[in-house]
């Protein structure tokens, strides 16, 4: 995955070096499967476990499943505020 920027490495420059330290290009297996490095895998938190791939715009996140059950809890935390936000913004 080239380009890939870790989640709050999306601006500040006194986090260019971690982020380039833990951005990598991924592989590919014969199977499909994206292969990370052990070092990022563990960074992540998603060694040996299930991982959530959630895309956004264009960019794939991988979520361990304890995120992603966070972000999950913050996006139903304000259904009608967010209805009102998609409704402001001209969106369905």
């Amino acid at each position: 995955m080239a380009g890939h920027v870790p989640r709050g490495c999306e601006s500040g420059a006194e986090r260019s070096v971690q982020c380039a330290d833990l951005g990598a290009e991924a592989e590919l297996d014969s199977q499909g499967r994206v292969l990370f490095s052990s070092e990022l895998r563990r960074e992540l938190g998603i060694e040996n476990q299930p991982v959530r791939l959630y895309a956004y715009r264009t960019r794939i996140e991988v979520l361990s499943d304890k995120l992603y059950q966070e972000r999950k809890g913050e996006a139903s935390a304000n259904p009608v505020d967010d209805v009102a936000k998609l409704d402001e913004a001209g969106l369905p």
